[in-house]
């Protein structure tokens, strides 16, 4: 490092620099960087049990310390101890709980391992929670939304929550005997669900306002 030091200061107490000057030295080695790795997406659904595992490279096995794990709230640690020796095992497995109601498309969980030299990189895995229809809700499963759709459809549906049938009503084109150009409210069903509260529902799409529907 080079310094440049400006004219005589004013007192004997005071030293000003103005300009530091940093070089790389290509043959000094700062050594070897512990590397931690967790899984960078899992699968999982609302109330089940999940694990994320972490994995320790040859030189973060040399480390001991414990993983600071930050969970969406609501859900649950299961895993109670969160330490990692040095000379101890690579992988980690941590589990933890999914919130009963949480029903979104996928959640974060982040780990970070702390050391006693300091926190090492924080590790992000996403939680795929797929789709999931809480209770008394009904959803489509597929086809997809805003899919096109033209002719016989068939629909399938999810209704949990201990319903045994359900019927669909969806708007239909005008006829002779129905001439309302607005169309008019059809029914199909009901139709019988199974144990897990799923069925499936067939619509012909030609009778949907302007034929083909998105």
């Amino acid at each position: 490092m080079d310094s440049v030091i400006s004219p005589a200061p004013s007192s004997r107490g005071d030293l000003f620099i103005t300009e530091l000057a940093f070089g790389f030295d290509p043959d000094v080695d700062i050594g070897a960087q512990p590397v931690f790795t967790a899984d960078a997406e899992i699968t999982s659904a609302a109330g089940a049990v999940a694990a994320i595992t972490v994995t320790r490279d040859a030189v973060a096995q040399g480390y001991s310390g414990t993983y600071n794990v930050t969970l969406p709230a609501g859900w649950t640690l299961i895993t109670t101890d969160l330490s990692f020796a040095a000379g101890g095992p690579a992988a980690k497995v941590i589990q933890f709980r999914v919130a009963d109601d949480d029903y979104a498309l996928f959640r974060n969980v982040t780990i970070q391992p702390m050391l006693s030299a300091g926190a090492g990189k924080t590790m992000t895995t996403r939680v795929n929670l797929g789709v999931s229809t809480p209770p008394n809700i009904v959803s489509l499963i597929s086809p997809a939304y805003r899919s096109n759709l033209s002719g016989l459809v068939t629909l399938t549906v999810s209704a949990p929550g201990g319903y045994t049938t359900a019927t669909a009503f969806y708007t239909h084109a005008p006829t002779a005997a129905k001439p309302n150009k607005h169309g008019y409210a059809a029914a199909i069903g009901p139709v019988s669900l199974n144990s897990q509260g799923l069925g499936t529902i067939t619509i012909d799409m030609n009778d949907v306002p302007n034929g083909t529907s998105r």
